[in-house]
């Protein structure tokens, strides 16, 4: 009977501390499922400005494209809209 008795309080110290570290796993699971979806909402923005900076990239390829080829009527339309004043001129205002 006492060997019964020690084997039955044993097997319920071990129950309570089974119970006890389920109590802890399911928080710490809640928990992170709950960083999960946090992730998930920055990974998702993230992809956004991904997209947008590929876009941009594109965008800056091609206009570092136009720029390497020197487009003459562009450099005429330039000339007439600002032509170049001697270096030397009073126009210049230093202040």
């Amino acid at each position: 009977m006492k060997e019964a008795n020690k084997e039955i309080q044993y097997l319920n110290w071990e129950l309570e501390e089974y119970l006890a570290q389920n109590t802890i796993l399911k928080q710490k699971t809640t928990e992170l499922l709950d960083r999960n979806d946090e992730l998930s909402d920055v990974v998702a923005e993230l992809s956004k400005y991904y997209v947008h900076i590929k876009k941009a990239s594109v965008k800056s390829d091609e206009l570092s494209k136009y720029l390497q080829e020197p487009n003459e009527e562009i450099e005429e339309k330039i000339k007439k809209t600002y032509p170049k004043k001697d270096e030397f001129s009073d126009d210049k205002v230093f202040f």
